[in-house]
C-alpha cells in the first residue's frame, strides 16, 4: 500500500486494446453468465442468444467482454471463468476450497487495457468481507496476481459501482451491515484507493437477514437504489460522482411490498421496478408522481404461485431482465420507461437453453453504455447554419468526427447538437464516425441545402424628382413583398426613397434593397418681347429660362429664343445638365392696339374744311358709334365709320358722343366724349 492505494507489484505498461484507459463500452456487458450454468450473449438480434457455461451460483455474477463484444471473464465470486470455459491461472478464490461468496463486480483498470479488478464479498464467520481480486493477461494468459485482498469487514450483501464524474475512473459502492454508512471506493490508474468515502445517511441495515437485497446505480450514476427485505423498505439516494458523497433522496416503507429484493431504475429514473422474494410480485413504482410523498403510486406487473423473483438488471438492448427461480426462463421488461403495463413485461421472455436462472444476475458497472444509432438534419437553405441532432448521448465521453459533405471535417468531443455553415445549394452526404474505445461507427445521413431566390434590383441610383421607374425582383417566385406592402414581383418607384423586397421559394427567403434619390427638375420660364398683331405685322420674341437643351412645339424650334408668328397653343420643354426635363405650356393671342378716332370739332359751312364729322377706325370686328344732343336725344347712329354726320339739321353746340368698337384681337373698347359743332 502507497499513499492510501493497492498498487500492482509488476510493472504496469499502458496499451489501448480493451478499455481505452479505464473506460468502457456497451460491449463489455454483452456477454451474461449467472444461474445454473446459463449464459446470455446480446448483439444486433432483438432479443439475446442463451448457451450454457461451467459455472452455478445462486446470487450475483459478474461478466466482463471486450470492446468487441468478446467475453473476457465471468465469476460468481468464487471462481474466475475465462472465454473457454476454464478456471483462469490461479482463479480459485475460495477460502479452504470453501464457496462462500455473493456478490461480485468487474472493473476495468483504469489505464491498463490488459488488467482488471474483481470485487467480492465472501462470507467468514459472522461478517461479510469486501475483497478484490487483479488479473493480468499481458502475456497472452489470464492471471490472477493478487487475490482476496481485504478491504472491509461487517458489509451488507450489496454491492454496485459506476463511472466517476472524469468518466475514466470508478466508484465502487458498499454498505455496512447494522449501520446506515456507506463506503464509496474509488478506482483510479494509481489502483484502489482503500480509504473510501462515508457517508451516514438512510435507515440501518439492522437485524437478521438485513444483509440481503440488492442495490443499484442508475445508468446516470446518479441516483442509487437498494431494498432492505427484513424492513419492507425501499430506499432511493442522490449520488455525488464527483466527491463519492451519497445523500438521502427518498424512503418507502409503508408500500405495501413485502420483503423486496430486486431493485433498478428505468433508464429515464422516473420509474423503480422492485422485485419480491416473499408474496413474489414484480412492481413499478412511479417515482415522479411518488416525489416528496413517500407514497407509492404501485402498479403490479406479474405474480407467481410457485418460485420467487429476484435480482434485476439492465441490458445493452435497453430492457431491464428479471430473474426467476427457479426458471429455465428469464423475465425481460421490454420498455422501461413506459408507464404500467405498458412496459412490456414478459415473464418468459428468453428461454435458457437447458440452464435454469436462480436469484442474481450479472452485475455490471452501473453506467449509459447506449450507443449513437442515428443523427438527422432539418433542410436549410443555402447560407444557413444546419443543425445535425444526435439521438443518443451516452455517457462515456467520446469523440466524433465530422464530415459534412462539403470538404470540411472536424473532430470534436459528442454532443446532442452539431453546427456547420452551408454556402452553396445541393444534396451533401454526411458521415458521423463515432469512436467508441475500441472502435469506430460509422452513420449517415443527408442533408439538402435548397437554393434562396436571386434578387438583382441593381446598385443605389438617382431620378429625376417628376420621374418613376420599374424595380423588379425577379422569379416567378412563390411570394413578393416590399416595404411599400405591396406584393408583386414588380413595382413603380419615385425618387428619395429607400425600397425593400423580400422574396420567398420553396421555404427560403431572399432580401435586396435600393436606395433612390432624387434629382432637381428645372422650371422652365419665358420671357415675351412684344405682342403679335398681324395687322400691324408685329411678331413677339420669347427667351427660355436657362438650360441645357429647349425644345418649342409645335413650331420644333430648339433655340433658346423663338418669334411666334401665329397665335395658338405652344410648350416648351427644357432639359438641364442631369437630363430632367419639365414642360411649360402656353398660348399665344393677337394682340392688336384699338385704332379709333374721332374729330374734336366740325363746321358743317360747306366750305370744303371738315364740313362732316367722320370716323376712322381699323381691325374691328363690331363698331358702334352714338351722338346725344344736350336733352340726351339721340341725333346720330350708325354701325359702320364709313356712315358720318353732317350736322345740317343742328345747330351749333357741343354734343355728346359713345363709341364702342371689338377689334381683331377681340379686344372691346368704349369711347365717351364730346364734339363741338361750328357755325
Amino acid at each position: 500500500m502507497k499513499d492510501g492505494y493497492h498498487i500492482l507489484k509488476s510493472v504496469l505498461i499502458p496499451v489501448f486494446c480493451l478499455f481505452f484507459s479505464g473506460t468502457i463500452a456497451q460491449q463489455i456487458r454483452e456477454r451474461w453468465s449467472f444461474g445454473n450454468h446459463a449464459s446470455l450473449q446480446f448483439d444486433q438480434r432483438s432479443s439475446p442468444l442463451s448457451s450454457p457455461n461451467n459455472m452455478r451460483s445462486i446470487f450475483g455474477t459478474s461478466t466482463i467482454s471486450d470492446c468487441s463484444g468478446n467475453l473476457l471473464y465471468y465469476s460468481n465470486g468464487d471462481t474466475i471463468f475465462d472465454d473457454a470455459q476454464q478456471m483462469i491461472q490461479n482463479g480459485d478464490l475460495s477460502v479452504l476450497g470453501i464457496a462462500n461468496s455473493s456478490e461480485c463486480i468487474f472493473i476495468p483498470f483504469p489505464g491498463y487495457p490488459l488488467h482488471c479488478f474483481l470485487f467480492y464479498l465472501q462470507e467468514k464467520a459472522d461478517s461479510i468481507q469486501l475483497k478484490y481480486a487483479l488479473i493480468d493477461r499481458t502475456s497472452g494468459i489470464a492471471i490472477v496476481t493478487s487475490k482476496n485482498n481485504l478491504l472491509q469487514k461487517n458489509r451488507c450483501n450489496k454491492l454496485t459501482a459506476t463511472l466517476q464524474q472524469n468518466g475514466s475512473d470508478f466508484w465502487l459502492l458498499t454498505h455496512e451491515y447494522n449501520s446506515n454508512e456507506f463506503s464509496a471506493f474509488r478506482i483510479t490508474q494509481n489502483g484502489v484507493d482503500t480509504v473510501p468515502v462515508n457517508s451516514n445517511c438512510g435507515a440501518s441495515h439492522s437485524g437478521a437477514f438485513a444483509k440481503d437485497g440488492q442495490m443499484r446505480f442508475s445508468l446516470t450514476g446518479k441516483k442509487i437504489s437498494l431494498t432492505v427485505p427484513v424492513l419492507d423498505l425501499i430506499e432511493t439516494f442522490n449520488f455525488d460522482k464527483q466527491s463519492g458523497i451519497v445523500t438521502l433522496n427518498q424512503q418507502y416503507s409503508n408500500c405495501g411490498i413485502y420483503y423486496p429484493f430486486g431493485i433498478t431504475f428505468s433508464q429515464d429514473e422516473k420509474f423503480l421496478y422492485v422485485s419480491t422474494n416473499l408474496l413474489p410480485r414484480l412492481y413499478q413504482l412511479d417515482l415522479y408522481d411518488s416525489l416528496g410523498t413517500g407514497n407509492c403510486n404501485l402498479v403490479v406487473l406479474d405474480s407467481l404461485y410457485s418460485g420467487t423473483f429476484g435480482q434485476l438488471q439492465y441490458g445493452p438492448d435497453g430492457a431491464i431482465y428479471v430473474a426467476v427461480a427457479v426458471s429455465s426462463y428469464i423475465g425481460k421488461i421490454q420498455n422501461p420507461s413506459s408507464k404500467g403495463t405498458s412496459c412490456g413485461f414478459n415473464r418468459n421472455a428468453v428461454f435458457l437453453d437447458g440452464a435454469s436462472c436462480y436469484n442474481g444476475l450479472p452485475n455490471f458497472v452501473q453506467s449509459n453504455f447506449d450507443k449513437v444509432y442515428e443523427f438527422s438534419a432539418q433542410e436549410i437553405c443555402e447560407g444557413e447554419v444546419a443543425t445535425f441532432y444526435v439521438d443518443v448521448l451516452p455517457e462515456l465521453p467520446l469523440n466524433v468526427t465530422w464530415h459534412t459533405g462539403d470538404n470540411f471535417s472536424q473532430t470534436q468531443p459528442l454532443s446532442h447538437l452539431f453546427y456547420h455553415h452551408y454556402n452553396q445549394a445541393g444534396t451533401y452526404p454526411v458521415e458521423m464516425i463515432v469512436h467508441y474505445p475500441c472502435y469506430n461507427d460509422t452513420l449517415f445521413d443527408s442533408i439538402l441545402v435548397k437554393s434562396v431566390p436571386l434578387i438583382d434590383l441593381g446598385t443605389d441610383t438617382a431620378i429625376c424628382n417628376n420621374d418613376t421607374i420599374v424595380l423588379s425582383a425577379g422569379g416567378p417566385y412563390d411570394s413578393y413583398l416590399w416595404s411599400t406592402g405591396e406584393t408583386t414581383s414588380s413595382i413603380s418607384a419615385t425618387s428619395n426613397h429607400q425600397y425593400t423586397v423580400q422574396v420567398n421559394e420553396n421555404g427560403c427567403s431572399s432580401t435586396a434593397d435600393l436606395r433612390i434619390d432624387g434629382l432637381e427638375v428645372p422650371t422652365p420660364a419665358i420671357n415675351f418681347s412684344g405682342d403679335l398683331c398681324g395687322i400691324l405685322e408685329q411678331f413677339p420674341l420669347l427667351t427660355a429660362s436657362p438650360a441645357a437643351h429647349y425644345y418649342w412645339l409645335p413650331i420644333k424650334d430648339t433655340n433658346e429664343v423663338v418669334q411666334i408668328h401665329k397665335l395658338g397653343n405652344y410648350e416648351l420643354i427644357v432639359t438641364d445638365v442631369n437630363s430632367c426635363s419639365a414642360k411649360m405650356s402656353f398660348s399665344i393671342v393677337e394682340k392688336c392696339p384699338v385704332l379709333m378716332y374721332v374729330p374734336s370739332a366740325f363746321s358743317p359751312d360747306d366750305d370744303g374744311l371738315n364740313d362732316v364729322l367722320r370716323i376712322s377706325a381699323f381691325d374691328y370686328q363690331s363698331f358702334s358709334f352714338k351722338i346725344f344732343n344736350r336733352f340726351g336725344a339721340l341725333i346720330f347712329d350708325t354701325n359702320t365709320p364709313e356712315k358720318y354726320w353732317d350736322g345740317r339739321d343742328a345747330s351749333a353746340g357741343i354734343y355728346r358722343y359713345i363709341a364702342r368698337i371689338v377689334n381683331g384681337s377681340n379686344i372691346s373698347i368704349t369711347q365717351q366724349g364730346t364734339i363741338t359743332l361750328l357755325r
